[in-house]
């Protein structure tokens, strides 16, 4: 079928940080080695930035893939190739998990291959995953030059994200004119029309045919009449656009275009440039960058550059400088300012109470149009997501969040996901960002996962600051959270946890900070680590206060608030001060880590302090 799609070898771009760290062994070797490709397949198997399926793995093996607290070594990854035997070589395995680096800027493989200064800063934290995704959606084109299949003239030009945005404004435009109210896209109008847009002229045509669509569905009397209407309208839609021996009796055929779509918008999403509307089910331009997309729009950014080379493309891509916006003009924000500070106005802001959280809207470079814009966004965004504060009083909001830990500790999505699409660390964070709303009563909450404009969050908290910063009157608490299980967790996780709690006490001296660390499991090693950074320090610092919890733990402790909570008591910040620091390592010497694990893991002590 004619249409464009982003690679879904990685299905989750959240994970392409993983896959390019798997990168560094085979840099500087010749790409076109099968042998570098093998290792560095190998290398994502290493490292779990993929992981095998079990079931034509030995024993042995698939033990160790299973078993999270094992390390896999180069070796025994090469095994695991070795049993399963993947049709098309490892070597195509290796390739195609490289390919998505590459289209993304992050690695070049022309001849030796080569981390790109986009893909350095991203590994040393420079800048934002978001900051990749927003630079790849407003380059990322059809055609590109050598593409087998994106060529001018199969009828391929496009810049498929811009032009999304204006299919979108389009919409909008004719379904107003027809006194309904706009609603943006329908997850369906989204994957069947979006990537099957391959030509910028055809954006009116597409916008006149969805509204149709949508009229004659509405037309059709029941639900299984709508659904049969809307069927056939897009089947004879598609049906010009199959090639070969591709059929619509094939499910496949369709799917794949849901498949393309899903994995699109959650690169675009990252844009800050789209919002979710009726409760995850439309797809519309956010109010706060409606001026910027007309910025787009006018400036025809939705039509394709020419590049005479892959390598010009590539330098394009890994260049964060190559795109100038269109609102870099300081005529242009203004134009932008003013549209904020109408909305600021219609939100009653000034009149209402100063807000609880504290939303992470961090922009990325290419919208920090001027500080005045960040400020009016960043005010915007905390003034959406308040409403929460209200119902994290409630005792079903605390039993909705045990809930959610369950589901995460099944390894399941938690039922916001369906909405927001959000992957299992964003959940975590998220879920536990809301636990802490709702346990008391405390000055400021602070998650750092970036939000986007409704406070939803769209990836996890970057690698230099703690996910959860908690303010109370008297003390405040910086929590870390982790899927992980083991002995990476240690590894990955032990040192920042104490170094973003030391920084985070440098910078607020004024109180007392407690560390509050939370996994499905808490590895040994961590639990050694946080007892020792207790007993002796970290940096200048003679102790650092951290209490680690499993899900076990940490569930049954918000169950057991919940339950008071339903009999009108609640607990206070005093109160959770002084429980955590009564699961404090002891400083006799005869307490082992076993023994003060077995302290934190009676949740019922907690009853001592409501």
């Amino acid at each position: 079928m004619k249409a464009w799609s982003i690679s879904t070898t990685i299905r989750n771009p959240e994970r392409i940080p993983d896959f390019l760290k798997a990168v560094e062994p085979v840099v500087g070797t010749l790409w076109s080695d099968k042998k570098s490709q093998v290792l560095y397949f190998a290398q994502t198997i290493a490292t779990r930035a993929y992981e095998p399926l079990t079931s034509r793995l030995s024993p042995e093996m698939s033990r160790i893939r299973l078993n999270e607290d094992e390390t896999i070594s180069l070796e025994q990854a090469f095994q695991m190739i070795q049993e399963t035997n993947y049709v098309g070589g490892a070597d195509l395995r290796g390739r195609t998990s490289m390919s998505v680096l590459v289209d993304n800027g992050l690695v070049e493989t022309f001849d030796k291959v080569k981390i790109t200064p986009l893909g350095k800063a991203l590994l040393a934290d420079q800048i934002t995953f978001s900051e990749v995704m927003l630079n790849f959606s407003l380059k990322f084109q059809v055609p590109q030059p050598s593409h087998s299949k994106y060529k001018s003239e199969d009828g391929y030009a496009i810049r498929p994200f811009v032009g999304i945005l204006a299919l979108i404004k389009k919409v909008n435009q004719l379904w107003e004119s027809e006194d309904n109210d706009r609603k943006g896209l329908s997850w369906d109008e989204f994957c069947i029309f979006g990537p099957t847009l391959i030509h910028f002229d055809s954006i009116d045509t597409y916008a006149n045919e969805i509204v149709s669509i949508r009229n004659a569905v509405e037309k059709a009397k029941g639900n299984a009449e709508k659904s049969r209407t809307f069927e056939n309208r897009r089947n004879r839609f598609l049906a010009e656009l199959l090639e070969r021996k591709e059929s619509l009796t094939k499910p496949k055929t369709v799917k794949n275009l849901y498949d393309y779509g899903d994995n699109s918008f959650r690169y675009f999403k990252q844009s800050k440039f789209l919002s979710l509307r009726g409760g995850g089910r439309y797809i519309d331009i956010s109010p706060l960058s409606e001026v910027q997309v007309d910025m787009l729009l006018t400036d025809e950014e939705y039509k394709p550059l020419h590049f005479g080379t892959n390598r010009d493309y590539s330098k394009y891509l890994s260049d964060l400088t190559s795109f100038v916006p269109p609102w870099a003009t300081p005529e242009n924000t203004h134009k932008i300012e003013v549209k904020l500070q109408e909305i600021l106005k219609e939100k009653g802001a000034g009149k209402l109470p100063a807000p609880k959280i504290k939303a992470q809207a961090s922009l990325p470079t290419l919208l920090r149009e001027s500080e005045t814009i960040l400020n009016l966004r960043e005010a915007i965004t905390d003034l959406n997501i308040q409403d929460m504060s209200a119902a994290a009083t409630t005792v079903e909001f605390l039993e909705a969040c045990i809930e959610d830990y369950t589901k995460l500790g099944r390894r399941q999505d938690i039922d916001e996901a369906a909405v927001t699409r959000i992957k299992t660390p964003t959940q975590l964070e998220y879920v536990t960002f809301k636990t802490f709303l709702a346990i008391n009563d405390l000055i400021q909450i602070k998650p750092n996962y970036p939000v986007d404009d409704d406070g939803n969050p769209v990836f996890t908290a970057g690698a230099n600051v703690p996910d959860l910063e908690v303010f109370y009157k008297d003390f405040n608490i910086v929590c870390e959270v982790t899927m992980m299980t083991n002995r990476s967790q240690w590894m990955a996780e032990s040192q920042p946890v104490q170094r973003h709690l030391a920084d985070f006490l440098l910078r607020h001296n004024d109180k007392e900070a407690i560390g509050v660390f939370i996994a499905p499991a808490v590895h040994r090693d961590t639990k050694n680590s946080f007892r020792q950074a207790f007993h002796t320090g970290f940096d200048s610092l003679e102790s650092l206060k951290i209490v680690p919890f499993d899900f076990n733990v940490w569930g049954e402790i918000i169950r057991l608030l919940a339950d008071k909570r339903r009999h009108g008591k609640n607990m206070s910040q005093e109160n959770l001060h002084d429980y955590l620091e009564s699961l404090l390592p002891s400083t006799q010497k005869s307490e082992t880590t076993d023994d003060w694990w077995n302290r934190i893991s009676e949740p019922s002590n907690i009853l001592e302090y409501i």
